[in-house]
């Protein structure tokens, strides 16, 4: 334990980087809404302003790339250290003047000191859980690398994802990768572990996120509070995505709330000065992630429908509302172009050809299971969520109609064949059921507030010996829910070890830059394959090719993907034949074989005993064989 205190002080530098990159665009832009220091006091707009630079960064890199420029290392710390010293100065300016200025919006200073010590004690957790990490977990994980990769390399949004993997025209959302290239330029960090830390302080962040999202539907700051602290310390959901790599739909989820509160608030308050923000925010969102992009759009439609029925007296001018949304969504399009209208064409028209297709009545909700709302404590959790939302409706509380709607809405997204619409497979209820934990969280913290002013009510005089009782039972809350988001990590999701990390290194400074590698492999979604160990990570660190290329290579032509698998189903037909896999091997050109320290189906007593398999390297179950002569 002191070891690791020791080394997060000598790492408590990384904090000005994180600042530098998620809060001074945000803060800076954030200056074009002047009335949200009237409505939002220091904690949520500095919410706020997370998610306005998250979407900053995909979009500056976006246009200095159709402008024609590149970043680098050296131009990027320049750039944020403007930005940070701006900021600060500007919030310093700000904080003088508050003492000025009496109808600034402001919350009792011990929430936003409870608010700070529930985030650092998360994002502690979270540290904890990735402690003995190698590499970033699963399969997305690879990917996500890759990407990453090709940004800090190239300065600029790839145009293909060669030589990494043959695909012509690069489509995939990328403004995690974004930010992790920018946060590997400013602090100095290798990719792979700018992946880690980026992926658990976003973790930590959606805490923050849903702190503002609550406040902004319910109008109540204790219920927010509730909501942020069971999401910090008590949920699975999403401390439990490391083990999937789920970092660019947690990017996407970060800038959700901001997205809706900005285009909602231009909408109904006719407010210009946040248009031009509004439509920043939603091109952003665009670039980070696609599905949760549907899951703003079904967002937007729960919230005009409840409206809509509150002022039905009022209709025509709610239905003047929906040009307007259109509109903005119409805008963010049009400042994405042409990058958006070749992705349109590239992929979400394949998508909707190829994969939105009609299941059969037995594959319809296969993906659907109670499995990832109920982990942990999450099960207990559903059940007072569902609790919350009975009560928010017995009080008739708008946010609940609003949430029950979107729900309903995510269901018909992912499962539009239910209702006879075509798309199905565009999402899967995954992406959705672990998207749940935001309205769960909401519902819980309303009923937590809600039991806590009964009591307060109850017991007049009492107040401090409440609040105490309820300081105690809480914390006792948050010590079993983080016992079990210390151990949210899937052991099963783990591919590398430190050994592999080290078998990688050496394949770095012993190979040809050109040489190729045979990795253990299987079947993973479909016609899909993932390797089962460090070899997968071949090609994301040492750019050497295998036989199995980073999960991203579906999005090349069927054709190619269609060659992987039948590669990959010969090669496994000939593991039992030693002899004739090394004769196919030396005519794919196959130079080396890796077996990682997880293992798979090659054997390596029987490459070993095998001539024309040479062991060239041999530390801890990693090992490494060329293919050479008999």
């Amino acid at each position: 334990m002191f070891t690791d205190l020791q080394s997060s002080w000598q790492r408590l530098w990384l904090a000005f980087p994180l600042l530098a990159l998620f809060w001074a665009p945000g803060f800076l832009l954030l200056q074009l809404w002047p009335q949200a220091r009237q409505r939002y006091a220091t904690g949520e707009q500095i919410a706020l302003s997370l998610g306005l630079s998250l979407a900053f960064i995909p979009f500056s890199l976006l246009w200095i790339t159709q402008l024609g420029g590149k970043l680098d290392a050296s131009s990027t710390r320049y750039l944020y250290s403007l930005l940070g010293f701006t900021a600060l100065s500007l919030g310093l300016y700000r904080r003088r003047q508050q003492k000025k200025i009496g109808n600034l919006a402001t919350s009792p200073r011990w929430q936003l000191g409870l608010l700070t010590i529930i985030l650092l004690l998360g994002f502690g957790v979270r540290l904890l859980t990735i402690r003995d990490l190698a590499l970033p977990a699963w399969v997305d994980s690879v990917h996500h690398v890759t990407l990453a990769r090709l940004i800090a390399e190239q300065g600029r949004v790839p145009a293909t994802y060669q030589p990494y993997v043959d695909v012509a025209q690069a489509t995939y959302h990328y403004g995690f990768h974004a930010a992790v290239a920018y946060f590997s330029w400013l602090s100095g960090l290798d990719i792979p572990q700018s992946t880690l830390l980026l992926g658990q302080f976003y973790n930590i962040a959606m805490a923050l996120q849903l702190y503002l999202f609550t406040y902004w539907l319910t109008q109540r700051r204790k219920t927010a509070l509730f909501a942020a602290l069971l999401v910090a310390l008590v949920s699975n959901m999403p401390a439990y995505y490391v083990s999937w790599g789920r970092y660019t739909q947690l990017s996407g989820l970060l800038i959700l709330p901001v997205a809706i509160i900005l285009n909602t608030e231009t909408v109904e308050e006719h407010n210009k000065r946040t248009l031009a923000l509004a439509v920043f925010t939603l091109a952003g969102l665009i670039l980070t992630h696609y599905r949760v992009l549907a899951f703003y759009v079904g967002f937007l439609v729960a919230w005009w429908l409840v409206k809509f029925w509150d002022t039905r007296r009022e209709w025509r001018l709610r239905l003047r509302e929906v040009p307007q949304y259109l509109g903005i969504g119409l805008l963010a399009g049009l400042v994405l172009m042409p990058w958006l209208w070749e992705t349109a064409i590239a992929l979400w028209l394949r998508a909707f050809l190829h994969w939105g297709g009609s299941p059969s009545a037995s594959t319809v909700l296969m993906d659907f299971s109670w499995y990832y709302v109920s982990r942990g404590l999450d099960r207990y959790l559903l059940t007072v969520g569902v609790l919350g939302a009975l009560v928010a409706w017995f009080e008739r509380e708008r946010f609940t109609w609003v949430l029950l709607i979107w729900l309903g809405a995510l269901f018909i997204i992912t499962n539009p064949s239910l209702v006879g619409l075509p798309g199905e497979g565009l999402t899967n209820n995954i992406a959705m059921l672990i998207t749940w934990f935001i309205p769960q969280a909401i519902w819980s913290g309303f009923v937590l507030d809600t039991l806590l002013e009964a009591w307060l009510a109850a017991l007049p005089g009492k107040e401090k010996w409440c609040y105490a009782t309820l300081t105690i039972l809480l914390s006792a809350l948050c010590l079993v829910g983080a016992s079990y988001q210390l151990v949210a990590l899937n052991p099963d999701c783990v591919l590398a070890l430190q050994a592999d990390s080290e078998g990688l290194a050496w394949i770095e400074a012993h190979t040809a830059s050109e040489s190729y590698f045979l990795i253990n492999s299987r079947r993973w979604q479909g016609e899909i394959y993932m390797g089962t160990d460090g070899g997968y990570w071949i090609t994301p660190l040492t750019g050497r090719r295998t036989n199995v290329p980073p999960a991203l290579y579906p999005l090349g032509t069927r054709e190619a993907t269609a060659e992987i698998k039948a590669l990959n189903e010969e090669l496994q037909s000939l593991y039992a034949t030693p002899a004739s896999l090394w004769q196919r091997l030396r005519e794919l050109g196959v130079d080396y074989i890796y077996l990682g320290a997880l293992g798979g189906p090659l054997d390596p007593q029987t490459l070993y005993a095998t001539p024309g398999f040479r062991l060239r390297y041999n530390n801890a179950r990693v090992q490494i064989y060329e293919v050479t002569a008999k």
